[in-house]
């Protein structure tokens, strides 16, 4: 099982991890109408068990990030995403096997994050 990997969740929990810093500041987001649009059918036998894989670890993941949004203080998201990120690195162990695995490959993924933030 530790060679499942959640491939259909990023966009949705990314969106969790960039709200979390905003929820903490008292920020508010609004967004209009969709800027995509998706025409195009994709194979459900393909995509059901790789949503699957999300629908059982999106519980465990929302518990995780709570956890470790609990202490973050106030400031930019340039100065929370990299304690967020040690959060999730110092949690990742605990975690279910298919949530580890997918943690170890959103390490990058937030220091990608992280450049943009700061490189303007």
């Amino acid at each position: 099982m530790t060679n499942w990997t959640v491939d259909r969740y990023g966009d949705i929990w990314a969106g969790f991890i960039l709200k979390k810093p905003m929820d903490i500041n008292g920020y508010r987001m609004s967004a209009g109408g969709p800027l995509v649009r998706q025409l195009r059918e994709a194979p459900c036998q393909g995509n059901v068990p790789r949503e699957h894989l999300g629908h059982l670890v999106t519980d465990e993941f929302i518990t995780l990030l709570d956890r470790c949004c609990a202490e973050l203080a106030t400031g930019s998201h340039a100065d929370m995403i990299p304690h967020l990120a040690d959060e999730l690195r110092r949690h990742r162990d605990g975690c279910s096997p298919i949530l580890r695995n997918y943690l170890h490959r959103l390490d990058g993924c937030l220091g990608a994050w992280l450049n943009l933030l700061t490189t303007s």
